[in-house]
């Protein structure tokens, strides 16, 4: 009897963790967006007019800080790339512990030889998806590579 009970409660905890996970996600994103929300609203009050504003950003602290605002992207950038590498690794090596579990017995277990499959293909794309990802980024100049001579001889 308490037998039949662990598949219904092993898929309504992976359901609620799947929620509280995605929960957590967009909560922290909206925060996130939220305080810069903010940043930016006071720094705008701060200026009682245009003119103001235009003093500040022409001056050495304007240019600074306009600079670590036109670096955000190159940041972000970054992040994802690294992001997209650790999902394909992640994804890969669940694969691969999936179908080595159909190794040791030789038993022929189809959910675990197919989910294998599907996370291992999943880490592929993610991969390949990176490497598209970075190369756009790449030409786009939003990622410089620090081992290119030329960055190296503009320093």
């Amino acid at each position: 009897m308490e037998y039949t009970l662990i598949p219904i409660f092993s898929s309504l905890g992976f359901f609620f963790m799947v929620v509280a996970i995605v929960y957590l996600v967009t909560h922290s994103r909206q925060q996130l967006a939220r305080y810069q929300t903010e940043v930016q609203t006071k720094l705008i009050e701060r200026f009682g007019s245009a003119p103001e504003l235009v003093t500040f950003l022409q001056s050495s602290e304007g240019r600074q800080f306009l600079g670590t605002v036109e670096a955000a992207p190159k940041y972000l950038a970054g992040d994802r790339i690294l992001a997209g590498v650790r999902k394909s690794v992640v994804l890969s090596f669940l694969g691969v512990a999936f179908l080595l579990l159909c190794i040791p017995y030789g038993i022929r277990n189809e959910f675990f030889m197919v989910t294998g499959g599907i996370l291992l293909a999943l880490g592929a794309g993610y991969f390949v998806s990176t490497v598209i990802s970075f190369r756009l980024s790449k030409s786009w100049g939003l990622v410089t590579s620090t081992h290119d001579p030329s960055s190296l001889a503009q320093s």
